[in-house]
């Protein structure tokens, strides 16, 4: 066994999980990778799950859960095997790199592209996958070659964050993906509400705390029920 490195190429098409959920947003801070770690979590009561961290220059997924192992493959098999954490097959960059990654587009879709189809996932229902924000490279790559089985959009209340979002459901028109719901995150009194969302999770202190300690916080909002309710279709 020996820690990851890249090669720059690829054969499968595909990761070998059975359906592929991505989170995004086209607005940054949202939200999306506490929402996605519980997604999982959710998710894994009942469903084999894998969780991607798809932002490749800023990781947050290894940092959140605490896993500081570093990910290990085989070059012979040319395979990645995933950490594995209360069930939940994980990956990030996190757990390759431990400082800044300068690298460009190109470099930075060859990994997304290596780490997800060289990665072996298992017996994997439902591969969630923590989009980092924008419209660029990684965006791109995602739907038109890896091509999610569906997206979840997260936003905040906030004008700037619901104007993103429209963008955000554009794009995923333009390139026929399923669009599963949109998740509002941050709502209550103090910000509102989203409209027209599938759900929205309350700015609340005992959320915050779970976020601070970096654990999943899925039992605390009905969201996450209204979630996996929605993925189970796909």
């Amino acid at each position: 066994m020996a820690e990851v490195k890249f090669s720059l190429n690829y054969s499968k098409p595909k990761p070998n999980a059975k359906k592929i959920i991505a989170l995004w947003s086209a607005k940054g801070g949202v939200g999306k990778t506490s929402i996605a770690i519980s997604l999982a979590y959710a998710l894994s009561k009942e469903f084999n799950v894998g969780l991607f961290d798809a932002d490749i220059d800023c990781p947050n997924i290894a940092e959140y859960l605490g896993i500081n192992k570093k990910l290990m493959g085989s070059k012979k098999e040319n395979r990645i095997y995933p950490i594995i954490k209360d069930g939940i097959r994980i990956v990030s960059m996190g757990n390759i790199y431990d400082d800044v990654v300068f690298w460009r587009g190109p470099m930075i879709t060859q990994a997304l592209k290596e780490l997800l189809i060289h990665t072996e996932w298992g017996d994997v229902d439902f591969l969630v996958v923590d989009m980092p924000p924008g419209t660029s490279d990684v965006a791109l790559t995602m739907m038109q070659e890896i091509r999610p089985d569906g997206v979840f959009l997260i936003t905040t209340p906030s004008k700037m964050a619901l104007k993103d979002l429209e963008k955000s459901k554009s794009f995923l028109k333009k390139f026929n993906i399923k669009l599963l719901g949109i998740v509002g995150n941050m709502c209550g009194d103090l910000f509102g509400n989203v409209e027209k969302a599938l759900g929205c999770i309350p700015l609340s202190k005992e959320i915050a705390k779970r976020i601070e300690e970096g654990k999943p916080f899925n039992d605390l909002t009905d969201v996450f029920d209204m979630m996996v309710e929605k993925v189970k279709e796909v």
